[in-house]
């Protein structure tokens, strides 16, 4: 099976931001099991590596591997359709229907 490895970027301590980075842990621990690795990077912390990445708004998320990488910009948590993404084989529906997602959380 091939290994997952995604960087996920947060700014702070942004409640939805941790939303984002719990969901997308139980996500993978359900579905890749321990095949996956997850940095997660405060860009408040370290602006260098977001920089690095061109990383403009949070929460972003890149899928480093399996090539070809892929970025998701937006709250990841409460849209099954776009964590499904995370696993589908490289599309222009990955690409072009699943980069944004709007979803408020409540506080």
């Amino acid at each position: 099976m091939t290994k997952f490895v995604f960087r996920l970027f947060i700014t702070g301590k942004n409640p939805n931001h941790h939303h984002t980075a719990d969901d997308l842990q139980a996500f993978c621990l359900r579905h890749l099991g321990a095949d996956y690795e997850l940095e997660i990077v405060d860009v408040l912390q370290n602006p260098e590596v977001a920089e690095n990445h061109k990383i403009l708004a949070t929460p972003s998320l890149i899928r480093v591997r399996p090539l070809p990488s892929r970025r998701f910009i937006g709250d990841l948590g409460g849209c099954d359709r776009m964590l499904a993404q995370l696993r589908c084989e490289p599309t222009s529906y990955c690409e072009e229907e699943c980069v944004v997602n709007h979803e408020a959380r409540p506080l």
